[in-house]
């Protein structure tokens, strides 16, 4: 047997909680952080680059990749995880976009997200993509604020 090795996620960390990826993470509903975590835990993290080519993954530009998230986690577990989940969450609209960086073949970089269901403006996006900009480039650094 073949052990597939998986990446492991890295979260951004700003100078203080509220500019960290992790303070966004807190700020979803329990409905879209469970799409979120499963997103994370059972496509991105045992598939990473594999993903690109698909609708999971967008190039955007160099080094920063727009992992895109549509389904629930009752779903997404439905899919990859082959189980059948009665999920007691009520429905939601799920449209997350997380911008990441893939560093070497082990670590996924979590740069930022937001929730494309409650602000789908091109101009939002284009905001979202300069701030992971920045954030890769503090990470790079070594600054990682």
């Amino acid at each position: 047997m073949v052990e597939i090795e998986s990446w492991i996620v890295e979260y951004y960390e700003g100078r203080d909680t509220f500019s960290s990826f992790e303070s966004w993470m807190d700020s979803l509903s329990d409905v879209k952080f469970a799409a979120l975590s499963a997103a994370i835990e059972l496509v991105l993290v045992p598939n990473g680059l594999k993903l690109i080519g698909t609708h999971w993954l967008k190039h955007v530009e160099k080094g920063i990749f727009e992992f895109r998230i549509k389904y629930s986690a009752a779903d997404i577990k439905a899919m990859y995880a082959n189980l059948e989940i009665n999920s007691p969450m009520p429905p939601a609209k799920i449209l997350i976009r997380l911008f990441i960086h893939f560093h070497g073949s082990k670590i996924i970089l979590l740069l930022n997200g937001y929730d494309k269901a409650r602000n789908d403006k091109p101009k939002r996006q284009q905001m979202e993509i300069k701030l992971a900009r920045l954030r890769l480039q503090r990470w790079r650094a070594g600054k990682k604020y």
